[in-house]
């Protein structure tokens, strides 16, 4: 009894104590995630050789698909860290996935590391491939195919809460019931299906924009063959007699996210007589979003039923990402340049509603020939501090007499100045141009102190490198 008086506080304290930690992750671990990363970002990059990008492509690979399987290993070991680790299991196994894409035919099978102590053999496990699943593995039972859209969703779904690190393989079961009953396109289900497997395809682009720090549509690589097959069928029925059947088309494709339907979606778009199916078709453009959806929508900017309407979609598609909303802002710059003066004007006013972000829509813009536009989007420049914007603003320091050139030299000098000293190197361009060199000396005397010649563009470029040692200047 005196025992167990004498334990009752440590077991009162047991009681009220925080759960254990998490397990330890291999120490391996880290350094694997790492230098995939790194070799992820080197690979994208375009001013290396072909062997060179190829090397990269296999170092992230192996890294890659190493770290997926000592994720999955410690998983199993350690389920309590199954939702903590669900985010480094989703940058590994996507970029296999993209790496893959890139570089179908290469040989990037990686052995597979030894199972944790303990811990249960998973499917596929003695591959080093990260995609390998219950069903590649020999072993496991075959799976009952499903009788009917209904019971392909449930069962993608039950796979998908089981497995939320694996957005190819969520991707691909969804994509596997859409390809598997391609009659039922009008069916709940089947637009459950595309819009979650375009929201797992929205995963794999999130990665790759934040580790390679550019657009998927940048890629060459070739779409997944279940959506292509899907493309074949689904651009057919954007033809149909049925404007319903077009509408629930569009929908899917939009939910799709492929940047292969943007050019049947945009050709359609231009004989649609419908407004509801068209207003699906944009839509679908601006949920799709990347570069090609929105160069898409920036050439409809003179099409009179298309031309409002695109902006308005142009500005769905900014709110995508980051990424999509610069471009988007770039692409919205050019309608200040539009035909219809209305059009041109609601422009100007999206893009300043974007604050900083949209400056470079807002250089875009500085295009208008609405002088009184042109000077909100001069003043909205100087808000926002960016200093690149000064190569624009440079070319309306013109020594030409013609309509509104004062006014507009004026308003870009005083825009100039606001920008401050970051913005000096973004001028010497002007420097070079006979039409621009003049005012542009004098506005780099007044900003800097400096008492070189106008025409004397190697000495302003002199004198800045001298404390801008690191300092290039870049081709126009």
């Amino acid at each position: 009894m005196n025992a167990l008086r004498a334990a009752l506080p440590l077991l009162a304290l047991l009681a009220h104590s925080p759960p254990a930690l998490a397990a330890d992750l291999p120490p391996e671990l880290a350094p694997l995630e790492n230098e995939a990363e790194r070799a992820f970002l080197e690979s994208g990059r375009g001013n290396i050789s072909p062997t060179d990008r190829t090397a990269a492509r296999k170092k992230a690979w192996e890294c890659a698909s190493k770290a997926a399987q000592i994720l999955a290993r410690h998983v199993e070991a350690n389920s309590g860290d199954r939702e903590r680790l669900v985010a480094r299991r989703v940058d590994a196994v996507a970029i296999c996935w993209w790496i893959q894409r890139e570089f179908p035919g290469g040989n990037f099978e990686a052995p597979a590391p030894a199972p944790a102590p303990g811990a249960a053999p998973t499917a596929g496990s003695g591959s080093g491939n990260p995609f390998d699943d219950a069903g590649s593995n020999p072993a496991a039972p075959a799976a009952v195919r499903p009788a009917n859209i209904e019971q392909a969703v449930e069962s993608a779904d039950a796979w998908a809460r089981s497995n939320p690190h694996d957005l190819p393989g969520i991707q691909r079961r969804y994509l596997d019931a859409l390809t598997s009953f391609p009659d039922q396109t009008g069916q709940v289900p089947y637009l459950k299906a595309a819009e979650r497997s375009g929201k797992a395809y929205d995963g794999l682009k999130e990665v790759y924009r934040r580790l390679r720090h550019a657009d998927p549509d940048s890629t060459q690589a070739a779409e997944v063959p279940e959506i292509l097959r899907l493309l074949v069928v689904l651009n057919r029925e954007l033809a149909n007699l049925d404007s319903a059947a077009r509408e629930r088309c569009a929908k899917v494709l939009g939910f799709l996210g492929s940047g292969e339907a943007v050019a049947p979606l945009g050709k359609a778009m231009r004989k649609e007589k419908v407004l509801q199916t068209l207003l699906a078709m944009g839509d679908a453009l601006a949920r799709i979003g990347g570069r090609r959806a929105i160069q898409e929508l920036r050439g409809m900017r003179d099409e009179a039923e298309l031309g409002p309407r695109a902006l308005e979609w142009l500005g769905k598609a900014s709110l995508r990402s980051a990424m999509d909303k610069a471009q988007a802002a770039g692409a919205i710059g050019t309608f200040a340049a539009a035909k219809d003066a209305a059009l041109a004007s609601k422009a100007v006013d999206a893009l300043l509603a974007f604050g900083p972000e949209g400056v470079p829509g807002l250089i875009e813009a500085l295009a208008t020939n609405d002088a009184a536009a042109r000077k909100k989007v001069m003043e909205a420049l100087a808000q926002a501090k960016a200093p690149r914007a000064a190569r624009a603003l440079s070319n309306f320091l013109l020594t030409d007499d013609i309509p509104n050139a004062k006014a507009s030299r004026d308003a870009a000098w005083e825009t100039i100045k606001a920008l401050g000293m970051d913005a000096v190197p973004y001028l010497f361009p002007a420097l070079r141009n006979p039409r621009t060199q003049y005012w542009t000396g004098m506005l780099l005397r007044e900003m800097t102190g400096q008492n070189f010649a106008s025409g004397r563009v190697t000495d302003w470029v002199d004198w800045w490198k001298k404390d801008h040692p690191d300092w290039k200047e870049q081709a126009d």
